[in-house]
């Protein structure tokens, strides 16, 4: 049986929750540190793979409410090289329904930029003007748009993938059964991306749990995890 905090807001109460499974579902930094705060779940190998876990580079995410549309032909989403730290421009309103309705009524348009695997030392603000200058350059219509509200978030809590440590990436299952991981930093046996990851591995966690009351879990697709070509010689 586990038990945690019923509420971890902020001045909530701090009465423990009895349950009989947990899917400990988080960033891989907190993962990280909820195990080592935790010493009662897991072996030492386990407990020690799952400290050397680490965050990759911070990531900048940006966006933008303008009173005006980007042109037309701009993409769903571009790649962006040479951009300095600005990586990537979405167009959410071109594919997102809620943001095209938005623009719809306002005349407007949504767009964010992302800066991922920036300089550690780069601050917010430098972050958010610089992403800022770049979109401005390579969209110069969004240059003269107001901008009706915007957001901005610096993180840096992505999983860093080291060469040489693939084997240390923890699994769904833990050594405890009644405890599962889910997170972008897992290893599943799927082809994946940090967001497919994410989400598959959850399913995956609670198949895991489920399993132990004899419940049926919920069916995973993938395409092929071997290529066509993987047996032919020449």
């Amino acid at each position: 049986m586990h038990t945690r905090p019923a509420d971890v807001g902020q001045g909530a109460p701090t009465e423990p929750l009895a349950c009989d499974a947990v899917v400990l579902a988080a960033t891989v930094t907190a993962v990280r540190d909820i195990v080592a705060a935790s010493g009662d779940i897991g072996d030492a190998p386990w407990r020690a793979a799952l400290a050397s876990q680490r965050a990759t580079s911070p990531f900048a995410v940006q966006r933008f409410w303008l009173d005006r549309p980007v042109r037309a032909d701009r993409p769903v989403f571009a790649a962006i090289a040479g951009g300095g730290i600005l990586d990537s421009i979405a167009v959410y309103n071109h594919v997102a329904d809620t943001s095209a309705q938005w623009a719809a009524a306002t005349g407007g348009s949504e767009v964010e930029i992302h800066a991922y695997a920036m300089p550690a030392h780069l601050t917010a603000q430098d972050a958010r003007a610089q992403m800022t200058e770049r979109l401005h350059h390579f969209y110069p219509e969004t240059k003269a748009a107001k901008v009706v509200h915007s957001t901005f978030a610096l993180s840096q809590d992505s999983p860093a993938f080291a060469a040489g440590t693939a084997h240390l990436r923890p699994r769904v299952h833990s050594p405890d059964p009644t405890l599962a991981l889910a997170g972008d930093y897992t290893w599943i046996p799927l082809p994946s991306g940090l967001m497919e990851r994410a989400v598959a591995s959850g399913f995956l966690a609670a198949n895991c749990l489920l399993s132990h009351y004899n419940v049926r879990g919920e069916p995973l697709w993938s395409v092929p995890r071997r290529g066509y070509l993987a047996d032919w010689t020449a």
